[in-house]
């Protein structure tokens, strides 16, 4: 694929399937019920918030320009399977330790995508800082989840231990 409007709707295609997941899997009960303290915001606002930093994100690809996109696209395509990746082994395979991998891989790849872009001189580097960060705070409430499931089996109590948790009460 070489035509950039191919590349935005199968980038378009891939969020869309993305955001389906998230949606009918955080309306499940079996995501209502995991606890964390980095969840600041309830799911609806997950939902809304994870769409408006992919948006960002392909603002920031749509900007791009050139020999820049031939570099660039398959890139942030890569990046977006990675994350429909982890929406479908979290929310329909119920496999937090696998996702939670994925999700750590996903945000390596995701600073490497970002460095490699500022190296380059590439303003789309910008438009990928609000994911950056989301994906950086998923990435958090996933391992505190872990920590809860672990304690859970232990028989410890179950409140979430966070750094955030002073913050948040």
């Amino acid at each position: 694929m070489r035509n950039k409007k191919e590349y935005l709707a199968l980038a378009v295609s891939i969020l869309l399937i993305r955001f389906l997941l998230l949606g009918i899997g955080l309306s499940e009960p079996w995501a209502q019920e995991l606890k964390t303290s980095v969840q600041i915001v309830d799911n609806g606002v997950k939902v809304g918030v994870s769409v408006l930093v992919d948006l960002i994100a392909l603002l920031g690809l749509f900007v791009t320009k050139g020999r820049a996109f031939a570099l660039v696209a398959p890139l942030f395509v890569i990046g977006l399977l990675l994350g429909l990746t982890k929406e479908a082994i979290f929310y329909v395979g119920h496999n937090i330790e696998m996702a939670t991998v994925v999700a750590s891989f996903l945000l390596a790849y995701q600073i490497w995508f970002v460095v490699v872009l500022l190296w380059l001189r590439q303003p789309m580097a910008l438009f990928l800082l609000p994911r950056l960060a989301w994906s950086a705070l998923e990435v958090l409430g996933m391992v505190e989840q872990l920590d809860v499931l672990r304690r859970e089996k232990a028989g410890k109590s179950t409140e979430p231990l966070s750094a955030f948790s002073p913050l948040i009460k």
